[in-house]
C-alpha cells in the first residue's frame, strides 16, 4: 500500500471538472501542454487563478493600472507570474496605492508601478530558470541574499539608471538622489526586472548595470552589489561593485511613499 496516492479529489469530482473543462474548450493538445508543463506551471496558474477569481481590484489600484498602462504590475499580474495566493489581509493591505496621482502622471513612462510580493531571489529563479540570473563570485552561495524578502509594498521604480549617474563614483551618484528618492535593494530590482520581463518580455538595464543599496563585503571592503548587462550569456549579472566610476555603471532609483 506504500504506493497509494493521498488524492483530493473524488473520482466523480475528477469527472466533473474534467467535463467543464472540455465543455470551456480545452483540446487534447491543451491536455497535453499542461501535463507536460515543466514544475506543473500550467496547472499551478489554473489553481490560482480558481482561487482568485471573484478578485476585484480597489478604486485606487483601477485608477494606477489606467494611468501606467504596461508599467503597471499589480495584484492580478502577481497571481498569474508568481502564483500569488493572496489571504484577505494581504488583499487589503495592497488595496491602496500610496503614490499621488501627479507622480503617477509624471513618471508612468520612466518607472514601474509593482505590488512586491514576499517571495525571494530563490523563488524567482524557481519561476524564470536558473539560467536568467548570474550571481557572481560568491554571492551565489550567500543565502541570506538568496532568501531574502522584504516587506511587501507597492514600489514605483525607475527602468533605467538614474540620469546622469553614470561616469561617476558611488559617492557621486548617491548624491544626485533627491529628497523623495531613494536606492531599491538588489532584491527589489531582480523582482522587479523578473516582474516586467514575465509580463512583457522586455529587457531591462540591457545596456548598463545600476548599483543597490544592498552592501556585501568583497576583499575585506564593502561593496554595493549591482545588476545589469544582459550579456552575451543571454542573463542579468548581479556583482559587488567597487567605489569607482564607469560609463555602463549607474544607480537604481525608486520613489519613496507618500505616509
Amino acid at each position: 500500500m506504500d504506493n497509494v496516492v493521498s488524492r483530493t479529489l473524488s473520482v466523480h469530482k475528477e469527472h466533473e471538472l474534467l467535463l467543464k473543462l472540455e465543455k470551456a474548450g480545452l483540446t487534447d493538445s491543451d491536455a497535453q501542454a499542461i501535463i507536460q508543463s515543466p514544475d506543473n506551471y500550467l496547472a499551478k496558474r489554473i489553481a490560482i487563478l480558481a482561487r482568485n477569481w471573484d478578485f476585484k481590484p480597489s478604486d485606487s489600484q483601477v485608477a494606477a493600472r489606467k494611468i501606467m498602462g504596461k508599467n503597471f504590475f499589480g495584484m492580478e499580474e502577481a497571481m498569474q507570474y508568481f502564483f500569488f495566493n493572496p489571504t484577505l489581509a494581504e488583499r487589503e493591505s495592497f488595496a491602496r496605492v500610496p503614490f499621488s496621482t501627479k507622480d503617477l502622471h509624471a513618471l508612468k513612462e520612466t518607472h514601474k508601478l509593482i505590488v512586491k510580493l514576499p517571495i525571494s531571489a530563490e523563488n524567482i529563479l524557481q519561476i524564470m530558470g536558473p539560467d536568467m540570473f548570474s550571481f557572481k563570485g560568491r554571492l551565489s552561495e550567500d543565502l541570506t541574499l538568496m532568501r531574502e524578502r522584504g516587506p511587501c509594498g507597492w514600489q514605483l521604480i525607475r527602468k533605467t539608471a538614474l540620469p546622469d549617474s553614470t561616469e561617476r563614483s558611488f559617492k557621486g551618484q548617491s548624491g544626485l538622489l533627491g529628497n523623495d528618492q531613494e536606492m531599491p535593494t538588489i532584491y527589489e530590482m531582480i523582482y522587479m526586472i523578473a516582474a516586467h520581463y514575465l509580463q512583457t518580455k522586455e529587457i531591462l538595464f540591457a545596456d548598463r548595470a545600476v548599483h543597490t543599496q544592498t552592501i556585501r563585503i568583497r576583499d575585506d571592503e564593502p561593496r554595493h552589489l549591482a545588476i545589469g548587462v544582459f550579456n552575451d550569456e543571454k542573463r542579468w549579472q548581479v556583482y559587488a561593485s567597487g567605489e569607482y566610476s564607469c560609463t555602463r555603471l549607474g544607480l537604481a532609483v525608486q520613489k519613496k511613499w507618500h505616509v
